[in-house]
């Protein structure tokens, strides 16, 4: 009974998470650039575009599936995505915050703005809401909440669709109120609707392709971006982390999410055409008004049509209704769930960074995804008065204005270009789990404006073919470009010179690639003590010890040992500690550097020169940041000195940001506490 309850429990979790990446997914672009791909270049493009999203969106959730199953658990998952994102900061923020600024923008201008509503009023309800549901449901919980959203959703679209805009009829009553005949009489109720959906594929699209090739070179961009644009996307990564943390299907759920969002997609086109058609026959007034540009071009904007031809139709306004209550919901579910996933990822860069401004602004202020939010409303509204601006160029130079016509392609030409070549190379990076692949940022960058810049000069000057290269060389560039990888255990062997004989004095971070590491016998040994191959250190009750004799240079005016000597007699064992146990590591080549987070020592007893002494050193506690080692100072007869213990931290030896502990020094230190393995086998 309980397999069976575990089972549809899993069942459920994996449906309902589906619903909460189709609906997280269905921001802008999928609103409104179906409605201009729909009318502008057809019913097949636009079964086209929804098949390649979707297919970037299901493909995303099952190769993640396959990487996930790499680690041991969600945490370890979770942990390597921040791993590996480390060095893709910039593109995954500006990925989020265009995603918002350009839902916001596409609200505005294309719904807000045409029925006369104030633009801010918009922005603030959108805030306001966006901030309520961020704070008030966690990831845990959003997807309970987006189901709710989908009923809405999908309720608002079943009665648009079952409205006079597509029938002479209500297709669904009248199937619904007949038995006589069952089957075969609701076959020949919907003849009305089987007829329209051949009117759709009959449609004649406003643009025409100058050659079949023009038209494949158009697609390219489709392809690619939206084959590509999940990997950047922070609300994919914290879904798929949180759908293994609940052991849901991660597979199934962007199986089940790519197909709701493909049928929002293709609704939504339906709709656009729907409302083109009736708009061609009954308004065409509003229909001649979409655009100053001759349908015929390229740069002709359609996307308006839905929420004008309702508006116009006053027996469409409770249509209007229900499509704005369609939209409103569907850009709210990128919203609360782009809040969440902000501030899930900016709070991991604010924890692992030593960024100076980090002490100087409290972490709580920098990690609250509602300074983003901010810019996203002034950035998309700013935007949305470009054309303003354009008027006044207009006044110089005529041929000018149509570029402060901003436009979502404006927008969408960085998801077609500019992020392509980060999201291949973080694909890379996130499929090697044995590596990490380090990319040359001012190249990835230089790589991303060019592509965008070629990109815009194919789209304005309606060259199909530009645009296609502006998104292939990205591709093709972050496919093949040179990487450095770190690997966790590495073996490289690098030339050696001749061995040199070791002192004491040259043993602080020094590599025994360069110098032999030669026993030394000294006598008398302690009792008890194992030599480790380095004079005057010991192994003895699993403490390092390191013995030697205090002399005049280490005392005060008083005549006992300086009260500094002690610290400075810890950190020298510390290095001969690292010594033994990371025989390779050079500070010059390392790819980390070892840190002291903090050190404190209790005095407890007075020693004067030719005292001798044993520095002991072991590791007293350990997480997956921080090691705590503990060090103990005595005297020939055993009394103890002073005791105290430091904390270690590991960080990037070119950026300095905080790693999780090493695997080679994990393994390094678990010969010689107990302890240690204990904890990590827990």
């Amino acid at each position: 009974m309980s397999t069976n309850s575990g089972s549809l429990s899993k069942t459920i979790k994996t449906i309902l998470w589906g619903n909460s990446v189709a609906l997280a997914w269905t921001w802008g672009i999928g609103l409104f650039f179906s409605v201009q791909v729909a009318i502008q270049f057809g019913f097949k493009a636009l079964l086209a575009f929804a098949t390649v999203d979707a297919i970037g969106l299901t493909l995303f959730g099952v190769i993640n599936s396959h990487i996930s199953k790499k680690y041991n658990s969600a945490q370890e998952f979770e942990a390597s995505f921040f791993d590996k994102a480390k060095n893709f900061k910039l593109a995954l923020l500006l990925y989020q915050f265009l995603a918002i600024t350009l839902t916001i923008f596409c609200c505005l201008k294309y719904v807000s703005l045409p029925l006369g509503i104030l633009s801010i009023l918009v922005g603030g309800m959108f805030f306001g809401a966006t901030i309520f549901m961020g704070e008030e449901f966690d990831i845990r919980r959003i997807k309970y909440t987006h189901a709710v959203y989908s009923i809405i959703i999908f309720s608002a679209l079943a009665y648009i669709f079952n409205s006079s805009l597509f029938t002479s009829g209500s297709l669904f009553t009248a199937a619904w109120e007949s038995s006589t005949e069952g089957l075969k009489a609701q076959f020949a109720l919907n003849t009305d609707m089987f007829s329209w959906l051949e009117q759709c594929f009959s449609y004649k699209p406003l643009y025409k392709f100058e050659s079949g090739f023009s038209e494949f070179a158009f697609f390219v961009p489709i392809l690619i971006g939206f084959i590509c644009g999940p990997w950047l996307d922070l609300q994919n990564w914290h879904r798929v982390v949180q759908i293994k943390k609940e052991g849901a299907s991660m597979t199934g759920a962007y199986i089940i999410g790519g197909l709701i969002f493909w049928t929002i997609l293709v609704l939504d086109g339906l709709l656009a055409i729907a409302c083109f058609k009736h708009g061609q026959e009954f308004l065409p007034t509003v229909i001649n008004g979409l655009s100053n540009l001759d349908p015929a071009s390229m740069l002709y904007q359609v996307k308006s049509t839905i929420t004008q031809v309702l508006a116009a139709s006053p027996d469409f306004n409770p249509l209007l209704g229900l499509y704005v209550t369609f939209v409103g919901f569907a850009a709210l579910s990128t919203f609360d769930s782009g809040y969440i996933s902000y501030k899930w990822y900016s709070e991991s860069l604010v924890k692992d960074s030593n960024n100076l401004i980090f002490s100087l602004i409290p972490p709580n202020v920098l990690s609250s995804p509602v300074l983003g939010f901010v810019l996203c409303v002034v950035t998309a509204t700013t935007t949305l008065h470009f054309s303003e601006l354009g008027k006044f160029i207009a006044i110089f130079d005529a041929s000018l204005q149509k570029f402060f016509s901003f436009e979502l392609e404006y927008y969408l030409a960085f998801y077609a270009a500019f992020f392509i070549v980060y999201a291949v190379t973080f694909f890379r990076n996130a499929w090697d789990t044995k590596h990490n692949k380090s990319f040359s940022g001012l190249k990835l960058f230089s790589t991303a404006l060019s592509s965008i810049a070629v990109f815009g000069i194919g789209y304005f000057s309606e060259t199909p073919l530009a645009m296609a290269f502006g998104s292939l060389l990205p591709f093709i560039y972050g496919w093949y470009t040179v990487t450095r990888e770190q690997d966790y255990n590495p073996k490289a062997e690098a030339p050696k010179e001749e061995p040199k004989q070791i002192t004491q004095a040259q043993a602080i971070n020094l590599s025994s690639d360069d110098y032999e590491i030669v026993a030394s016998s000294f006598d008398p040994l302690m009792e008890g003590a194992e030599p480790v191959g380095i004079k005057g250190c010991f192994m003895k009750d699993g403490w390092f010890c390191h013995s030697f004799i205090p002399t005049y240079q280490d005392t005060n005016s008083v005549g006992n040992v300086y009260f500094a000597m002690y610290a400075l007699w810890v950190g020298k064992t510390r290095e001969l500690f690292f010594l033994k146990a990371l025989p390779n590591f050079d500070p010059k080549t390392s790819e980390y550097l070892i840190l002291t987070k903090n050190f404190e020592h209790k005095f407890l007893r007075e020693i004067n020169e030719f005292t001798n002494v044993v520095i002991k050193l072991r590791i007293g506690d350990y997480n997956r940041k921080f090691v705590t080692l503990n060090h103990q100072i005595e005297d020939e007869e055993g009394n103890v000195i002073g005791k105290g213990k430091q904390q270690l931290m590991f960080v990037d030896s070119k950026e300095y940001g905080l790693l999780n502990l090493p695997a080679e020094v994990t393994q390094a230190f678990l010969p010689f506490v107990g302890e240690v393995k204990e904890f990590l086998k827990g």
